[in-house]
Protein backbone atom coordinates (compact mmCIF):
# COMPACT_ATOMS: atom_id res chain seq x y z
CA UNK A 1 0.00 0.00 0.00
CA UNK A 2 3.11 2.41 -0.72
CA UNK A 3 2.86 5.16 -2.86
CA UNK A 4 -0.88 4.67 -3.40
CA UNK A 5 -2.42 8.08 -4.97
CA UNK A 6 -5.95 8.01 -4.03
CA UNK A 7 -6.66 11.15 -2.80
CA UNK A 8 -9.48 14.10 -1.87
CA UNK A 9 -8.82 17.71 -2.68
CA UNK A 10 -11.18 19.88 -0.51
CA UNK A 11 -11.11 23.84 -0.87
CA UNK A 12 -12.34 25.61 2.60
CA UNK A 13 -13.23 29.21 2.32
CA UNK A 14 -15.93 31.15 3.42
CA UNK A 15 -17.20 29.20 5.82
CA UNK A 16 -17.75 26.31 2.97
CA UNK A 17 -16.29 23.63 1.84
CA UNK A 18 -15.68 22.65 -1.63
CA UNK A 19 -14.39 19.12 -3.63
CA UNK A 20 -11.71 20.48 -5.86
CA UNK A 21 -10.68 16.78 -7.55
CA UNK A 22 -10.77 13.13 -6.35
CA UNK A 23 -8.70 10.58 -7.72
CA UNK A 24 -10.56 6.76 -6.55
CA UNK A 25 -7.65 4.59 -7.85
CA UNK A 26 -5.96 2.30 -5.84
CA UNK A 27 -2.25 0.48 -6.45
CA UNK A 28 -3.54 -2.29 -4.16
CA UNK A 29 -5.93 -4.46 -3.27
CA UNK A 30 -9.29 -3.25 -1.23
CA UNK A 31 -10.29 -4.72 2.16
CA UNK A 32 -13.71 -3.31 2.73
CA UNK A 33 -14.15 -5.17 5.46
CA UNK A 34 -11.76 -3.69 7.73
CA UNK A 35 -14.08 -0.04 7.38
CA UNK A 36 -15.26 -1.09 10.55
CA UNK A 37 -11.73 0.23 12.36
CA UNK A 38 -12.16 3.98 11.11
CA UNK A 39 -14.01 6.11 13.25
CA UNK A 40 -16.93 7.15 10.87
CA UNK A 41 -17.52 3.46 10.42
CA UNK A 42 -17.38 3.14 14.14
CA UNK A 43 -21.02 2.16 15.93
CA UNK A 44 -22.06 0.94 19.25
CA UNK A 45 -25.51 -0.38 19.19
CA UNK A 46 -27.73 0.39 22.57
CA UNK A 47 -27.67 -3.32 23.19
CA UNK A 48 -23.80 -3.74 23.13
CA UNK A 49 -24.19 -0.72 25.57
CA UNK A 50 -26.25 -2.30 28.28
CA UNK A 51 -24.56 -5.55 28.35
CA UNK A 52 -21.17 -3.85 29.05
CA UNK A 53 -22.89 -1.75 31.49
CA UNK A 54 -24.15 -4.77 33.31
CA UNK A 55 -21.69 -6.78 33.11
CA UNK A 56 -19.37 -4.17 33.98
CA UNK A 57 -21.69 -3.66 36.89
CA UNK A 58 -21.45 -7.33 38.01
CA UNK A 59 -17.54 -6.97 38.06
CA UNK A 60 -16.35 -8.83 35.27
CA UNK A 61 -13.17 -7.19 33.83
CA UNK A 62 -13.19 -5.19 30.64
CA UNK A 63 -11.38 -7.85 28.44
CA UNK A 64 -13.90 -10.52 29.33
CA UNK A 65 -16.69 -8.05 29.27
CA UNK A 66 -15.28 -7.32 25.50
CA UNK A 67 -14.93 -10.87 24.30
CA UNK A 68 -18.55 -11.93 25.17
CA UNK A 69 -19.80 -9.71 22.87
CA UNK A 70 -17.27 -11.15 20.58
CA UNK A 71 -18.63 -14.30 20.75
CA UNK A 72 -22.28 -13.72 20.42
CA UNK A 73 -21.60 -11.86 17.10
CA UNK A 74 -19.32 -15.18 16.50
CA UNK A 75 -16.07 -13.38 15.64
CA UNK A 76 -14.14 -9.85 15.54
CA UNK A 77 -15.13 -8.83 12.35
CA UNK A 78 -18.99 -8.89 12.90
CA UNK A 79 -18.58 -5.95 15.68
CA UNK A 80 -18.40 -2.54 14.34
CA UNK A 81 -16.24 -1.36 17.38
CA UNK A 82 -13.10 -2.67 19.35
CA UNK A 83 -12.26 -3.54 22.34
CA UNK A 84 -10.78 -0.18 22.85
CA UNK A 85 -14.06 1.39 22.44
CA UNK A 86 -15.68 -0.92 24.85
CA UNK A 87 -13.10 0.18 27.41
CA UNK A 88 -13.80 3.77 26.58
CA UNK A 89 -17.43 3.24 26.95
CA UNK A 90 -17.38 1.68 30.66
CA UNK A 91 -15.35 4.30 31.99
CA UNK A 92 -17.40 7.25 30.64
CA UNK A 93 -20.55 4.95 32.26
CA UNK A 94 -18.56 4.22 35.38
CA UNK A 95 -18.17 8.44 35.71
CA UNK A 96 -21.60 8.98 34.52
CA UNK A 97 -22.59 6.21 37.92
CA UNK A 98 -20.51 8.13 39.91
CA UNK A 99 -22.24 10.85 39.90
CA UNK A 100 -19.27 13.64 41.52
CA UNK A 101 -15.68 14.37 42.16
CA UNK A 102 -13.81 11.31 43.04
CA UNK A 103 -12.65 12.10 46.56
CA UNK A 104 -15.99 13.13 47.17
CA UNK A 105 -17.43 9.67 45.57
CA UNK A 106 -15.27 8.21 47.89
CA UNK A 107 -16.40 9.78 50.83
CA UNK A 108 -20.05 8.88 49.76
CA UNK A 109 -19.56 5.44 49.22
CA UNK A 110 -17.96 4.75 52.72
CA UNK A 111 -20.63 6.85 54.46
CA UNK A 112 -23.27 4.69 52.70
CA UNK A 113 -21.29 1.10 53.61
CA UNK A 114 -21.12 2.50 57.33
CA UNK A 115 -25.18 3.08 57.43
CA UNK A 116 -25.64 -0.30 56.18
CA UNK A 117 -23.26 -2.01 58.75
CA UNK A 118 -21.87 0.45 61.81
CA UNK A 119 -18.51 -2.06 62.21
CA UNK A 120 -17.90 -0.49 58.19
CA UNK A 121 -14.37 1.28 59.24
CA UNK A 122 -12.43 4.24 57.22
CA UNK A 123 -10.14 7.25 57.94
CA UNK A 124 -9.30 9.76 55.45
CA UNK A 125 -6.57 11.10 55.61
CA UNK A 126 -6.57 15.18 54.00
CA UNK A 127 -3.22 17.38 54.08
CA UNK A 128 -2.90 21.26 54.63
CA UNK A 129 -4.64 22.26 51.19
CA UNK A 130 -7.52 19.70 51.86
CA UNK A 131 -6.20 17.26 49.40
CA UNK A 132 -6.59 13.43 49.85
CA UNK A 133 -3.26 12.09 51.09
CA UNK A 134 -4.01 8.49 52.42
CA UNK A 135 -7.17 6.24 52.76
CA UNK A 136 -8.05 3.16 54.76
CA UNK A 137 -10.95 1.13 55.37
CA UNK A 138 -12.57 -2.24 56.74
CA UNK A 139 -15.38 -4.07 56.35
CA UNK A 140 -17.19 -5.53 59.28
CA UNK A 141 -16.51 -8.78 58.22
CA UNK A 142 -12.97 -8.65 57.81
CA UNK A 143 -12.94 -6.76 61.59
CA UNK A 144 -14.72 -10.09 62.96
CA UNK A 145 -12.45 -12.57 60.97
CA UNK A 146 -9.64 -10.63 62.69
CA UNK A 147 -11.07 -11.72 66.01
CA UNK A 148 -10.44 -15.50 65.30
CA UNK A 149 -7.43 -15.51 63.05
CA UNK A 150 -5.50 -12.39 63.43
CA UNK A 151 -2.52 -14.05 65.30
CA UNK A 152 -0.41 -13.68 61.80
CA UNK A 153 -0.36 -11.08 59.09
CA UNK A 154 1.00 -10.21 55.86
CA UNK A 155 1.77 -7.01 54.73
CA UNK A 156 2.70 -5.48 51.30
CA UNK A 157 2.93 -2.54 49.77
CA UNK A 158 4.57 -3.14 46.38
CA UNK A 159 1.11 -2.88 44.09
CA UNK A 160 -0.14 0.31 42.07
CA UNK A 161 -2.94 0.23 40.31
CA UNK A 162 -4.90 3.56 40.41
CA UNK A 163 -4.72 6.69 38.66
CA UNK A 164 -2.68 8.06 41.07
CA UNK A 165 -0.50 5.38 41.80
CA UNK A 166 -0.98 5.15 45.00
CA UNK A 167 0.43 1.78 46.58
CA UNK A 168 -2.57 -0.43 47.29
CA UNK A 169 -1.39 -1.75 50.95
CA UNK A 170 -3.64 -4.44 52.23
CA UNK A 171 -3.47 -6.74 55.45
CA UNK A 172 -4.20 -10.53 54.45
CA UNK A 173 -3.89 -13.36 57.55
CA UNK A 174 -5.23 -17.21 56.88
CA UNK A 175 -7.87 -18.72 58.03
CA UNK A 176 -8.21 -22.57 59.34
CA UNK A 177 -8.91 -23.52 55.73
CA UNK A 178 -5.75 -22.09 54.14
CA UNK A 179 -7.55 -19.64 52.50
CA UNK A 180 -6.08 -16.33 52.18
CA UNK A 181 -7.91 -13.49 54.21
CA UNK A 182 -8.38 -9.36 54.19
CA UNK A 183 -7.85 -7.51 57.00
CA UNK A 184 -8.07 -4.19 56.05
CA UNK A 185 -6.94 -1.70 52.61
CA UNK A 186 -4.96 1.27 52.46
CA UNK A 187 -4.40 3.61 49.55
CA UNK A 188 -1.26 5.43 50.60
CA UNK A 189 0.64 8.98 49.08
CA UNK A 190 4.03 8.07 50.02
CA UNK A 191 5.85 5.16 51.13
CA UNK A 192 7.95 7.40 54.49
CA UNK A 193 8.26 6.02 58.04
CA UNK A 194 4.97 8.51 59.12
CA UNK A 195 2.71 7.01 56.58
CA UNK A 196 2.78 3.76 57.58
CA UNK A 197 3.18 4.59 61.14
CA UNK A 198 -0.33 6.53 60.21
CA UNK A 199 -1.99 3.18 59.10
CA UNK A 200 -0.53 0.86 61.35
CA UNK A 201 -2.10 2.89 64.12
CA UNK A 202 -5.55 3.58 62.03
CA UNK A 203 -5.54 -0.23 61.80
CA UNK A 204 -4.92 -1.12 65.27
CA UNK A 205 -7.36 1.53 66.45
CA UNK A 206 -10.10 -0.18 64.15
CA UNK A 207 -9.04 -3.64 65.74
CA UNK A 208 -9.66 -2.51 69.50
CA UNK A 209 -5.93 -2.10 70.00
CA UNK A 210 -4.72 -6.01 69.27
CA UNK A 211 -2.05 -6.40 67.71
CA UNK A 212 -1.22 -9.70 66.07
CA UNK A 213 1.25 -12.00 67.31
CA UNK A 214 3.66 -12.17 64.26
CA UNK A 215 4.14 -10.09 60.86
CA UNK A 216 5.52 -10.35 57.58
CA UNK A 217 6.65 -7.67 55.49
CA UNK A 218 9.52 -7.00 52.83
CA UNK A 219 12.57 -5.06 53.91
CA UNK A 220 11.31 -1.30 53.52
CA UNK A 221 13.41 0.30 56.20
CA UNK A 222 10.46 2.86 56.58
CA UNK A 223 8.39 -0.22 57.30
CA UNK A 224 10.51 -1.62 59.79
CA UNK A 225 10.58 1.28 61.45
CA UNK A 226 6.86 1.96 61.27
CA UNK A 227 6.77 -1.85 62.98
CA UNK A 228 9.37 -1.38 65.64
CA UNK A 229 6.97 1.45 66.94
CA UNK A 230 3.15 0.80 66.84
CA UNK A 231 3.82 -3.35 67.12
CA UNK A 232 6.10 -3.43 69.40
CA UNK A 233 5.42 -7.10 71.06
CA UNK A 234 4.94 -8.26 67.31
CA UNK A 235 7.58 -10.71 65.66
CA UNK A 236 8.58 -8.95 62.92
CA UNK A 237 9.49 -11.57 60.09
CA UNK A 238 10.90 -10.69 56.67
CA UNK A 239 9.74 -12.32 53.34
CA UNK A 240 12.32 -14.95 52.57
CA UNK A 241 11.12 -15.41 49.19
CA UNK A 242 11.60 -12.01 48.73
CA UNK A 243 15.19 -12.11 49.87
CA UNK A 244 15.92 -14.79 47.43
CA UNK A 245 14.68 -13.75 45.04
CA UNK A 246 17.11 -10.84 44.80
CA UNK A 247 19.94 -13.20 45.00
CA UNK A 248 20.72 -13.32 41.12
CA UNK A 249 20.50 -9.05 41.26
CA UNK A 250 23.18 -9.06 43.72
CA UNK A 251 25.23 -11.98 43.08
CA UNK A 252 25.08 -12.79 39.76
CA UNK A 253 28.27 -10.74 38.85
CA UNK A 254 30.42 -12.54 40.96
CA UNK A 255 33.05 -15.02 39.33
CA UNK A 256 31.79 -17.95 41.29
CA UNK A 257 28.37 -17.01 41.56
CA UNK A 258 26.62 -20.79 40.79
CA UNK A 259 28.64 -21.99 43.79
CA UNK A 260 28.13 -19.16 45.75
CA UNK A 261 24.05 -19.35 45.44
CA UNK A 262 23.54 -23.98 45.83
CA UNK A 263 26.05 -22.73 48.64
CA UNK A 264 23.51 -19.95 50.30
CA UNK A 265 20.69 -21.84 49.50
CA UNK A 266 21.68 -25.49 51.55
CA UNK A 267 22.79 -22.98 54.41
CA UNK A 268 19.45 -21.58 54.54
CA UNK A 269 17.40 -24.29 53.79
CA UNK A 270 18.65 -27.19 55.37
CA UNK A 271 20.28 -26.10 58.42
CA UNK A 272 18.75 -26.91 61.95
CA UNK A 273 20.46 -25.74 64.52
CA UNK A 274 21.89 -22.17 65.10
CA UNK A 275 25.63 -22.69 65.24
CA UNK A 276 25.28 -25.06 61.79
CA UNK A 277 23.85 -21.75 60.14
CA UNK A 278 26.36 -19.54 61.72
CA UNK A 279 29.33 -22.04 61.48
CA UNK A 280 28.49 -22.54 57.47
CA UNK A 281 27.71 -18.75 56.41
CA UNK A 282 30.96 -17.77 58.00
CA UNK A 283 32.46 -20.68 55.80
CA UNK A 284 30.75 -19.32 52.92
CA UNK A 285 32.02 -16.07 53.17
CA UNK A 286 35.62 -16.88 53.95
CA UNK A 287 35.51 -19.56 50.67
CA UNK A 288 34.24 -17.03 48.34
CA UNK A 289 36.16 -13.86 49.80
CA UNK A 290 32.72 -12.27 50.36
CA UNK A 291 33.65 -9.70 53.30
CA UNK A 292 32.96 -6.82 51.78
CA UNK A 293 29.71 -7.99 50.27
CA UNK A 294 27.21 -5.38 51.87
CA UNK A 295 24.11 -7.00 51.33
CA UNK A 296 25.22 -10.41 52.69
CA UNK A 297 26.69 -8.65 55.38
CA UNK A 298 22.99 -6.72 56.31
CA UNK A 299 21.08 -9.88 55.44
CA UNK A 300 23.49 -11.61 58.46
CA UNK A 301 22.74 -8.79 60.60
CA UNK A 302 19.22 -9.26 60.39
CA UNK A 303 19.36 -13.10 60.54
CA UNK A 304 17.03 -13.47 63.53
CA UNK A 305 14.09 -12.19 61.02
CA UNK A 306 14.14 -14.16 58.21
CA UNK A 307 16.57 -17.78 58.35
CA UNK A 308 13.71 -20.27 58.73
CA UNK A 309 16.08 -21.94 61.71
CA UNK A 310 15.95 -18.51 63.48
CA UNK A 311 11.74 -18.12 63.08
CA UNK A 312 10.78 -22.13 63.45
CA UNK A 313 10.07 -21.79 66.70
CA UNK A 314 7.20 -18.62 66.36
CA UNK A 315 3.59 -19.63 65.20
CA UNK A 316 3.69 -18.35 61.33
CA UNK A 317 0.32 -19.98 60.12
CA UNK A 318 2.31 -21.71 57.33
CA UNK A 319 3.14 -18.83 56.18
CA UNK A 320 6.72 -17.72 55.73
CA UNK A 321 6.84 -14.93 52.76
CA UNK A 322 4.21 -11.98 51.69
CA UNK A 323 2.26 -13.76 48.99
CA UNK A 324 -0.82 -14.07 50.38
CA UNK A 325 -0.50 -10.25 50.01
CA UNK A 326 0.86 -10.80 46.67
CA UNK A 327 -1.82 -13.22 45.48
CA UNK A 328 -4.60 -11.14 47.05
CA UNK A 329 -3.04 -8.39 44.73
CA UNK A 330 -3.07 -10.65 41.54
CA UNK A 331 -6.57 -11.31 42.29
CA UNK A 332 -7.65 -7.74 41.93
CA UNK A 333 -5.77 -7.38 38.57
CA UNK A 334 -8.51 -8.72 36.64
CA UNK A 335 -10.79 -6.03 37.66
CA UNK A 336 -8.76 -2.61 38.20
CA UNK A 337 -6.10 -0.87 36.33
CA UNK A 338 -3.92 2.21 36.28
CA UNK A 339 -7.30 4.65 34.85
CA UNK A 340 -9.08 3.14 37.95
CA UNK A 341 -10.09 6.32 40.23
CA UNK A 342 -10.18 5.82 44.26
CA UNK A 343 -14.42 5.55 44.14
CA UNK A 344 -13.75 2.92 41.00
CA UNK A 345 -11.43 1.14 42.80
CA UNK A 346 -12.77 0.53 45.91
CA UNK A 347 -16.35 -0.10 44.68
CA UNK A 348 -14.65 -3.30 42.55
CA UNK A 349 -12.61 -4.29 46.14
CA UNK A 350 -16.54 -4.27 47.58
CA UNK A 351 -18.12 -6.38 44.66
CA UNK A 352 -14.50 -8.83 45.20
CA UNK A 353 -15.34 -9.62 48.30
CA UNK A 354 -18.87 -10.71 47.95
CA UNK A 355 -19.75 -13.90 49.69
CA UNK A 356 -23.15 -15.15 48.14
CA UNK A 357 -24.06 -14.55 44.91
CA UNK A 358 -27.26 -12.55 43.98
CA UNK A 359 -29.91 -14.94 43.43
CA UNK A 360 -30.38 -12.60 39.48
CA UNK A 361 -27.17 -14.08 38.52
CA UNK A 362 -27.74 -17.54 39.01
CA UNK A 363 -29.37 -19.68 36.43
CA UNK A 364 -32.87 -21.29 37.60
CA UNK A 365 -31.62 -25.29 36.82
CA UNK A 366 -27.92 -24.62 38.84
CA UNK A 367 -29.47 -23.76 41.89
CA UNK A 368 -29.45 -27.05 44.52
CA UNK A 369 -32.93 -26.12 45.74
CA UNK A 370 -34.57 -26.62 42.24
CA UNK A 371 -37.39 -29.14 41.45
CA UNK A 372 -36.05 -30.65 38.43
CA UNK A 373 -38.33 -32.19 35.76
CA UNK A 374 -36.37 -35.40 36.12
CA UNK A 375 -37.55 -35.46 40.07
CA UNK A 376 -41.07 -35.88 39.32
CA UNK A 377 -40.59 -38.72 37.14
CA UNK A 378 -40.90 -42.11 38.75
CA UNK A 379 -38.31 -45.04 38.91
CA UNK A 380 -40.42 -48.51 39.11
CA UNK A 381 -39.96 -51.73 37.69
CA UNK A 382 -42.96 -53.33 39.21
CA UNK A 383 -46.15 -52.65 36.91
CA UNK A 384 -47.70 -49.27 36.70
CA UNK A 385 -50.96 -48.80 38.39
CA UNK A 386 -53.24 -46.29 36.41
CA UNK A 387 -53.57 -43.85 39.08
CA UNK A 388 -49.75 -43.54 39.04
CA UNK A 389 -49.29 -42.89 35.30
CA UNK A 390 -51.90 -40.23 35.39
CA UNK A 391 -49.93 -38.84 38.61
CA UNK A 392 -46.78 -39.20 36.85
CA UNK A 393 -48.31 -36.91 33.67
CA UNK A 394 -50.14 -34.41 35.98
CA UNK A 395 -47.06 -33.60 37.52
CA UNK A 396 -45.18 -33.19 34.17
CA UNK A 397 -47.46 -31.17 32.97
CA UNK A 398 -47.68 -28.99 35.92
CA UNK A 399 -43.55 -28.17 35.81
CA UNK A 400 -43.94 -27.31 32.46
CA UNK A 401 -47.00 -24.64 33.30
CA UNK A 402 -44.49 -23.63 35.60
CA UNK A 403 -41.90 -22.72 33.69
CA UNK A 404 -44.43 -21.30 31.04
CA UNK A 405 -45.44 -18.58 33.90
CA UNK A 406 -42.45 -16.72 33.65
CA UNK A 407 -43.95 -12.89 33.92
CA UNK A 408 -46.58 -11.60 36.74
CA UNK A 409 -49.56 -11.84 33.86
CA UNK A 410 -48.57 -15.47 33.32
CA UNK A 411 -48.24 -16.26 36.75
CA UNK A 412 -51.52 -14.50 38.32
CA UNK A 413 -53.40 -16.37 35.49
CA UNK A 414 -51.76 -20.00 36.22
CA UNK A 415 -52.88 -19.50 39.88
CA UNK A 416 -56.16 -18.17 39.42
CA UNK A 417 -56.69 -21.24 37.36
CA UNK A 418 -55.18 -23.46 39.68
CA UNK A 419 -57.77 -22.32 42.86
CA UNK A 420 -60.67 -22.61 40.81
CA UNK A 421 -59.46 -26.16 39.67
CA UNK A 422 -58.67 -26.94 43.35
CA UNK A 423 -62.18 -25.91 44.36
CA UNK A 424 -64.03 -27.95 41.88
CA UNK A 425 -61.86 -30.96 42.24
CA UNK A 426 -62.82 -31.43 46.16
CA UNK A 427 -66.42 -31.69 44.95
CA UNK A 428 -66.68 -34.90 44.46
CA UNK A 429 -70.52 -35.18 43.23
CA UNK A 430 -70.02 -33.62 40.07
CA UNK A 431 -67.93 -36.31 38.78
CA UNK A 432 -69.07 -39.48 37.22
CA UNK A 433 -66.60 -42.35 38.45
CA UNK A 434 -67.81 -45.17 36.08
CA UNK A 435 -65.57 -43.74 33.54
CA UNK A 436 -62.03 -44.61 33.79
CA UNK A 437 -59.00 -44.93 31.41
CA UNK A 438 -57.48 -48.59 31.31
CA UNK A 439 -54.14 -49.10 30.06
CA UNK A 440 -52.98 -52.14 28.03
CA UNK A 441 -52.04 -54.87 30.30
CA UNK A 442 -48.86 -57.19 30.11
CA UNK A 443 -51.37 -60.14 28.88
CA UNK A 444 -51.52 -58.31 25.79
CA UNK A 445 -47.68 -58.89 25.08
CA UNK A 446 -47.33 -62.61 26.41
CA UNK A 447 -49.83 -64.83 27.34
CA UNK A 448 -50.17 -66.46 30.27
CA UNK A 449 -50.36 -70.31 29.11
CA UNK A 450 -46.92 -69.39 27.01
CA UNK A 451 -43.73 -70.82 28.37
CA UNK A 452 -40.76 -68.99 28.48
CA UNK A 453 -37.29 -70.67 27.56
CA UNK A 454 -33.91 -69.44 28.75
CA UNK A 455 -32.08 -67.64 26.11
CA UNK A 456 -28.95 -69.30 24.09
CA UNK A 457 -25.40 -68.66 25.19
CA UNK A 458 -24.04 -65.92 22.81
CA UNK A 459 -20.39 -66.11 21.17
CA UNK A 460 -18.77 -62.69 22.70
CA UNK A 461 -16.45 -61.29 20.10
CA UNK A 462 -12.71 -60.59 20.09
CA UNK A 463 -10.18 -62.51 22.18
CA UNK A 464 -11.25 -65.42 24.29
CA UNK A 465 -11.86 -64.76 28.29
CA UNK A 466 -9.10 -67.33 28.40
CA UNK A 467 -6.61 -65.17 26.64
CA UNK A 468 -6.84 -61.74 28.13
CA UNK A 469 -4.62 -59.25 27.66
CA UNK A 470 -1.98 -59.05 30.27
CA UNK A 471 -0.84 -55.38 31.70
CA UNK A 472 3.16 -54.89 31.39
CA UNK A 473 3.11 -55.11 35.28
CA UNK A 474 2.14 -58.92 34.79
CA UNK A 475 4.14 -59.61 32.11
CA UNK A 476 7.20 -58.82 34.03
CA UNK A 477 6.06 -60.47 37.40
CA UNK A 478 4.75 -63.64 35.28
CA UNK A 479 8.34 -63.33 33.88
CA UNK A 480 10.34 -63.11 36.91
CA UNK A 481 8.84 -66.24 38.54
CA UNK A 482 9.94 -68.45 35.37
CA UNK A 483 13.39 -67.25 35.37
CA UNK A 484 13.02 -68.08 39.32
CA UNK A 485 11.59 -71.63 38.60
CA UNK A 486 14.10 -72.17 35.81
CA UNK A 487 17.12 -71.28 37.98
CA UNK A 488 15.64 -73.60 40.92
CA UNK A 489 15.81 -76.59 38.05
CA UNK A 490 18.93 -75.83 37.34
CA UNK A 491 20.41 -76.30 40.84
CA UNK A 492 18.20 -79.37 41.57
Amino acid sequence: KIGCQTKIYVIIASGKCTISSINLEHNHALSPKKSQFQRSHKKMDSYSKRRLELNDFAGIPPNKNFYSLVIEAKGYENLQFGEKDCRNYIVKVRQLRLGVGDVEALCNYFIRMQRRNSNFFYVIDMDDEGRLRNVFWVDARSRATYDSFGDVVSFDSTYLTNRYNMPFSPFVGVNHHGQSILFGCGLLSREDIDTYVWLFKSWLECMHGRTPKAIITDQCRSIQAAVAEVFPQSHHCFCLWHIMKKVPEKLGGLAQYKEIKKTLKAIVYDVVELNEFIVGWQRMIEDFGLQENEWLSSLFFDRGRWVPVYVKSIFWAGMSTTQRSESMNAFFDGYVNSKTSLAQFVEQYDKKNVKEIPSRYILTRWRKDVKHSHYYVLICYDEISDQGVEFDKLCANFYEAGHLANSRRKYDFLMEWIDKSKEKLKDDMGWDRSKQITLPSIDHVIKSNEKLLSPLQVRSKGRPPSKRKESKMEKIIKKKKKKEVNIKYVFL
